[in-house]
């Protein structure tokens, strides 16, 4: 072994290697043959002195799922709307998120908010003040409400809902008569749930009248007994027991409202 520490002599069988102050990390040592006769020949190396393992990578931390829902916010109508009938109106509103909103979707209750019925539009509106233009449905009504609904990329949704607002047949106006709600009962075990409404018109056979139910119904045309003089209508498959009923001259706000239904 060479007496001068780091100086290859090529003719002892030992050699010793210093590395003053060596970095941290990951070493290679590679060790060739010089004068080998015969072979192969075993060989051995150590390493000794203070050994620092190289800690592993720091793993890049997971960002923290997004739980936030979108905003909605400045929907109008605003509740001091009375629209018409058949005509088009521009629904707006804003809609914002802390990631990004992906789509939005709009509803319409003809019941104060007790149900809403199926969107009536969907897309991608993405963040920002957006408006649609809707065609004001034949359900002249005083509780007509709008429900917008914002979705992000994680699922998660936020909405608001309009005030409520006033939809009116195209005339404007009603009717001087009157109505009175006769009968309103309900049989949950015939056609699926069968509600049976009668009514009286001071105006007789015309104009005709309309009758609905909350939650969930939709205005149908009653049929009017000349001989009884009196109106009626039965509805089927009303799935449970309606918590009031609705009689109007058709297109209009002149109605009757009854809450005490029978029947179960």
């Amino acid at each position: 072994m060479d007496a001068s520490p780091g100086v290859a002599d090529r003719l002892n069988n030992v050699e010793n290697v210093y590395v003053q102050n060596a970095e941290e990390g990951a070493w290679t040592v590679t060790v060739s043959g010089y004068n080998t006769p015969e072979g192969p020949q075993p060989y051995a190396l150590v390493v000794d002195g203070v050994v620092i393992s190289v800690p592993p990578p720091t793993p890049t931390p997971t960002p923290p799922a997004d739980t936030d829902p979108p905003s909605v916010t400045d929907i109008i109508p605003d509740g001091s709307e009375s629209l018409t009938v058949g005509t088009a109106y521009d629904i707006t509103w804003s809609a914002s998120d802390n990631v990004g909103v992906t789509s939005v979707d709009l509803a319409y209750s003809n019941d104060g908010g007790a149900t809403f019925a199926s969107p009536f539009a969907s897309g991608e509106f993405k963040d920002g003040i957006y408006t649609y233009t809707w065609t004001v449905p034949d359900d002249a009504r005083d509780n007509a409400l709008i429900r917008v609904r914002a979705y992000d990329a994680a699922g998660n949704m936020g909405k608001r809902v309009s005030a409520a607002f006033s939809i009116v047949d195209s005339g404007g106006g009603s009717p001087t008569g009157t109505i009175t709600i006769t009968k309103a009962n309900y049989n949950s075990r015939k056609n699926g749930g069968t509600l049976d409404i009668q009514a009286t018109s001071s105006e007789g056979a015309s104009p005709i009248l309309t009758a609905t139910y909350s939650p969930g119904g939709s205005p149908v045309n009653m049929t009017y007994n000349s001989k009884k003089d009196k109106w009626s209508k039965k509805i089927t498959g009303v799935s449970k027991k309606p918590s009031s009923v609705r009689v109007c001259f058709t297109g209009t706000l002149n109605c009757d409202d009854e809450t005490g239904i029978g029947g179960k």
